[in-house]
């Protein structure tokens, strides 16, 4: 059984619409977003319950799937992350089967001139690796298929927005470095990071790291901070680096699909991060703010060392 053709994408073209006040268009958002995780895929019954017969109708999920990125990039924050949690379902059932063409979508609004349109493109990209987050790189093939083509963009942007430390600019590295965070917390796909590729994000930790924050930052409540951008870049950052030398930098401990590389990552890359991490706590111990979590992946990486 079906609900009326075209009734769910008509409530997207709500969400979508300028025009409509902003309360109905969260409403609007809300609703999209229940019905697309209750009904998106076809359900088989539970042993002992009655069959399920409700799912949206093939016609409407095409129609969705070639809008929902759109609706993700045009929206406000307000509505962004109804969007982004239907999104994420819909990636997790359709895709690549059904779905390929989301990575040409993300693609195309990452390498748009208009920077407004990053944000929602980071995003989309965000929840597609989501769903391969706790996956090995076996398992993680459509992504690393998808990343050879968006793994240098999002790196030539994130290099583009380093010299930028406005807000904005510190919102999108730090969506960036989450995605990262995400692609390798797990898994190491190492036919993408090769040594070339890695240390080049290697040069683009460092220098999120030792960037100071704005001086308008001290204007904001200490105990508000860590809900800042910069800081959150420096986070994630963090939660990189201790991720990577705890689970592929350690030649002892480390599988043996990364011995190489752990032995390659000790000798090129750990003295110069435990001086970044010592400069960062020395600046700490000297009064200068840093969240309680920043400081805890500073720490652990040290103990890890």
């Amino acid at each position: 059984m079906h609900k009326i053709i075209n009734f769910l994408p008509t409530v997207l073209q709500i969400v979508m619409e300028n025009s409509i006040e902003l309360p109905v268009r969260q409403a609007a958002a809300i609703y999209f977003k229940n019905e697309v995780v209750s009904f998106w895929h076809d359900k088989e019954a539970k042993k002992g319950q009655p069959q399920v017969t409700y799912s949206i109708h093939e016609q409407d999920r095409e129609v969705i799937r070639n809008a929902i990125v759109d609706a993700v990039v045009a929206a406000p924050d307000a509505i962004r992350t109804s969007l982004c949690v239907a999104l994420n379902y819909i990636i997790k059932y359709d895709f690549p089967e059904k779905w390929s063409g989301v990575v040409d979508k993300i693609v195309i609004y990452l390498q748009t001139p208009e920077p407004q349109k990053w944000m929602g493109a980071l995003l989309a990209l965000l929840q597609l690796t989501k769903n391969y987050e706790y996956k090995n790189n076996a398992d993680k093939g459509p992504l690393l298929e998808a990343m050879k083509l968006i793994g240098p963009i999002i790196y030539d942007l994130m290099v583009r927005l380093l010299p930028d430390n406005s807000e904005h600019s510190a919102s999108l590295q730090k969506v960036i470095l989450k995605t990262i965070f995400i692609l390798t917390q797990y898994s190491l796909p190492l036919t993408l990071f090769t040594e070339e590729f890695f240390s080049q994000w290697m040069q683009v930790f460092r220098q999120v790291l030792e960037r100071p924050v704005p001086a308008e930052v001290s204007k904001v409540e200490k105990d508000e901070r860590y809900e800042l951008s910069w800081y959150k870049a420096k986070k994630w950052t963090l939660h990189i680096l201790v991720r990577v030398f705890d689970r592929y930098g350690l030649p002892k401990v480390s599988h043996k699909e990364y011995k190489s590389f752990s032995a390659w990552y000790l000798k090129t890359f750990s003295k110069g991060v435990i001086e970044i991490i010592l400069a960062m706590l020395g600046q700490y111990s000297a009064g200068e703010y840093l969240p309680p979590r920043v400081v805890q992946q500073c720490i652990n990486y040290l103990n890890t060392s």
